[in-house]
C-alpha cells in the first residue's frame, strides 16, 4: 500500500492483522458455501438461458430481468475454464468478495473512532445478507463490490485530486450497473457529485 493512502488509514497494526484473519475467515468460509450449498432457481436460469448457451448479450439474449450481464460473462468465461460445478458458476462473485473487502476496509479504516471503525467494517463485510449474494451465482455480489470501490475511489479524488481516481470512478460504476443494472440512478448521482466536485 502507497504512503499516500497509508496516511489516511487509522487501523493499528494489531487491528490490521485481526482484519487480514477475517478476511481469510470469511473468504474462506464463501469457498467453502459455494461448492456445498445446492444452486437456485434464479442460478439455474441464468446458467441455461445464458451461460450454457454463450448467449448473454443483449439485445440477442433471452429477454428477462435474470440476465445480469458481467456476472453471466464471467461466469460463461469460469463455466468453459472449469466445468459446470456450482463453484466455477459462482466463482467469479467469490472472488470479488476480495474487492468488496478491500474497498470496505479502506473505506472503515478513515474513522477516526474505533468503535465507529469495526462497526461500519462488520456490519458490511460479515452482513450475511450481502455475504450471500458473494455465493451465488448472480450478478448482485460483484455490484456491490465495483460500486464499495467507486465510493472509495470518490473519497480518494476528494482526498487527493488525482485524475486517475477520477477515472476509476465511472469505470467502477459502469461495472456495477453491468452487473446490477438497478444501481443505474445510484451511478448517476454519484457521477453527478464527481462531476460538481470537479
Amino acid at each position: 500500500m502507497n504512503s499516500l493512502a497509508q496516511k489516511y488509514l487509522q487501523y493499528s497494526g494489531t487491528e490490521k492483522r485481526i482484519i487480514l484473519f477475517l478476511f481469510i475467515l470469511l473468504w474462506g468460509f464463501l469457498f467453502v458455501r459455494a461448492v456445498y450449498v445446492p444452486v437456485l432457481h434464479d442460478e439455474i436460469a441464468t446458467f441455461f438461458y445464458y451461460i450454457q448457451s454463450d448467449n448473454y448479450m443483449p439485445p440477442g439474449a433471452h429477454w428477462d430481468a435474470n440476465n445480469h450481464v458481467l456476472n453471466s460473462m464471467l461466469a460463461n468465461f469460469s463455466y468453459h475454464v472449469f466445468g459446470s460445478s456450482p463453484l466455477a458458476l459462482r466463482l467469479p462473485n467469490v472472488l470479488t468478495y476480495a474487492l468488496f473487502f478491500y474497498g470496505v476496509f479502506q473505506i472503515a479504516g478513515r474513522l477516526n473512532k474505533k468503535i465507529l471503525r469495526w462497526g461500519l467494517l462488520l456490519a458490511l463485510v460479515a452482513s450475511h445478507y450481502l455475504f450471500e449474494y458473494f455465493g451465488e451465482c448472480r450478478g448482485y455480489g460483484m455490484s456491490i463490490a465495483f460500486f464499495v470501490l467507486a465510493i472509495f475511489q470518490f473519497i480518494r479524488l476528494k482526498e487527493t485530486g488525482l485524475r486517475k481516481h477520477m477515472l476509476l470512478v465511472p469505470l467502477f460504476l459502469f461495472l456495477a450497473t453491468a452487473a446490477n443494472l438497478t444501481l443505474i440512478i445510484p451511478a448517476v448521482l454519484i457521477f453527478g457529485f464527481m462531476c460538481l466536485f470537479q
